[in-house]
């Protein structure tokens, strides 16, 4: 299939798997109130994916409905429902890559978030899975798209609008392609940033794939507010959390919260440079550089159904609603953290207890004693605005 083909069957809601195709290639997401840019997302993924496979985490926004037309077009989208609140992407897309491997004709998972663009064409992707060794994996490196303030509307197109991105990415951010029969006892690391064997830890080799996974994770305020607020919430719900887990989320809301309390904009250039660098102490050594050019291909994608996203008013709405069912979980979130912090400073550890106060205030923004300790272990440690700040 040409180019022009293959964009044309993407667009009219046909895409036939020719015979030249030796592999499978199917995309795995899991996506929630996506409903601005699921569209663009599924058409422009599926010039080069076989099937799309997408987890619906409890969308209050019209995500499914879009999706259902993008099926009734169609397109080859398998939808699974997820109802629940609480964080479950690592079990959800285990429960579900593993259920697709077993079924023996699909080669390759390929996992993409609703923010992610394969920047390459079918033939490419192909080749290069298919040079693949024996027992290794394929990995794509992120390339992070930055806000654009001056575009009339971010969500439109919104990759056309968002030329620039940042220099460079950690290799552990880069997303791992996985050979479908590894599946079957291997997982995804938290983010799909690596593969290991379930039964003890062993991650999968890696090759790293000439092309690179555009990424566009803040695109305006409100959507990037929308996500955060529900996010960092369903980070707190989250039963049998493991260290670090969504740390991004509650990273960003903390930083949010922190603008809104003391009256000042939030900084989306910052925000964007910072996003999944929260846990590195010196994020200016991380990022080097803004460079720019366009993701390659981007070819003419047509949106046709129209986006209901949430209003914020709606997602506080939800969000008190959620917080109300699943008060007793909440009302301990954080305590942990928050006498563990206490210990470290009885001991003299301030620096410790720096950290666990803090991750005891993203686990409980109200926690006022945990926002006192940060405070407290700040001003031992000279850190005076920061400490000012704190007490506020």
């Amino acid at each position: 299939m040409t180019d022009n083909r293959a964009m044309e069957a993407v667009n009219t809601g046909f895409v036939a798997r020719s015979e030249a195709h030796e592999i499978c290639c199917v995309g795995l997401s899991m996506v929630r109130n996506e409903a601005d840019v699921v569209e663009l997302w599924a058409r422009y993924n599926l010039r080069v994916l076989d099937h799309l496979h997408v987890i619906d985490h409890d969308s209050q926004d019209n995500t499914a409905e879009v999706l259902a037309k993008l099926q009734a077009e169609g397109l080859p989208i398998t939808l699974h429902p997820l109802k629940g609140a609480g964080y479950q992407k690592a079990e959800a897309m285990r429960e579900v890559g593993r259920a697709l491997a077993a079924q023996g004709d699909v080669d390759f998972l390929v996992p993409l978030d609703a923010d992610e663009l394969l920047a390459t064409d079918r033939a490419n992707l192909h080749a290069a899975l298919q040079a693949l060794p024996t027992g290794y994996a394929g990995a794509m490196r992120w390339r992070t798209y930055l806000p654009n303030p001056d575009a009339e509307d971010a969500d439109a197109v919104f990759f056309r609008s968002m030329k620039r991105y940042r220099s460079e990415e950690l290799p552990a951010l880069d997303k791992v392609i996985a050979p479908a029969h590894l599946m079957r006892d291997h997982c995804w690391q938290m983010g799909n940033h690596g593969l290991f064997r379930e039964q003890d830890g062993q991650p999968v080799p890696v090759v790293q794939l000439p092309f690179p996974l555009a990424h566009y994770p803040v695109r305006h305020e409100a959507q990037l507010r929308r996500k955060v607020r529900i996010g960092a919430h369903a980070s707190r719900l989250k039963t049998q959390r493991i260290p670090n887990e969504s740390w991004h989320w509650l990273m960003l809301d903390a930083l949010i919260r922190d603008c809104d309390a003391q009256q000042r904009p939030v900084d989306l250039l910052t925000l964007a440079l910072r996003y999944s660098y929260a846990d590195q102490p010196n994020n200016a050594a991380v990022v080097q550089q803004v460079l720019e050019g366009a993701v390659d291909p981007a070819p003419e994608v047509v949106q046709r159904y129209g986006a209901k996203p949430l209003s914020a008013a709606q997602i506080e709405q939800w969000v008190r609603t959620s917080e109300q069912a699943n008060a007793d979980h909440l009302s301990q979130s954080g305590v942990a953290e928050f006498n563990a912090a206490n210990q470290l400073w009885r001991t003299g550890y301030a620096e410790g207890a720096l950290a666990k106060y803090s991750e005891a205030v993203m686990l409980a923004p109200n926690l006022a004693l945990a926002h006192l300790g940060r405070a407290r272990c700040l001003v031992k440690l000279g850190q005076w605005r920061p400490a000012r700040e704190a007490f506020a």
